[in-house]
């Protein structure tokens, strides 16, 4: 996948944007139509190079509801996907998504990816910790999905030669 462009985004909001990690909804709507007008199709990780190599790579990081209650209708209504990173301890708390959501996602052609856990800055941790947060996120989404799950997305894009080996060896494919 070299020469790639990956967007990540985290929280789609209607109205006002609050944080950093915000996007509008007015925004996200125009990239998606002028990315169509351009005839750049939005993927998943997984789904890249299945249609066009015109295409950009859409991911969303860290499970926030307005991703299920935004962002998946207006990519299901341009026929489009994209990838969603969650971490299970996150799944059914407030202003994040259950596990009916991530299930419908999956069952509607986006990607569940993971990024970890619980959110940690992994560089920090023991191994035995990394390989809790690589592995057993992997596990859960994988039981709760009924689909294997090949991406991984560092919270915070922190990482190490050592957590990097370790999140291969758990068998994520796309990192």
């Amino acid at each position: 996948m070299n020469n790639v462009n990956i967007l990540i985004f985290h929280d789609i909001v209607k109205n006002k944007i609050n944080n950093w990690a915000d996007v509008s909804m007015d925004f996200f709507n125009e990239f998606l139509l002028t990315s169509l007008r351009h005839n750049k199709q939005s993927s998943s990780i997984i789904n890249y190079g299945l249609g066009s190599k015109n295409s950009t790579i859409i991911t969303f990081d860290d499970g926030k509801l307005s991703n299920y209650k935004l962002a998946f209708p207006k990519l299901l209504e341009l026929n489009m996907s994209a990838t969603f990173f969650i971490c299970p301890e996150n799944i059914n708390k407030k202003d994040f998504l259950t596990w009916a959501m991530v299930n419908e996602m999956a069952d509607h052609g986006m990607e569940i990816g993971s990024h970890s856990m619980s959110h940690p800055f992994l560089s920090s941790l023991r191994k035995e910790e990394v390989e809790y947060e690589a592995q057993k996120s992997k596990d859960i989404i994988e039981q709760n999905i009924g689909q294997e799950v090949v991406s991984f997305a560092y919270p915070y894009g922190d990482f190490s030669s050592t957590t990097d080996f370790i999140v291969k060896s758990a068998g994520y494919k796309y990192i």
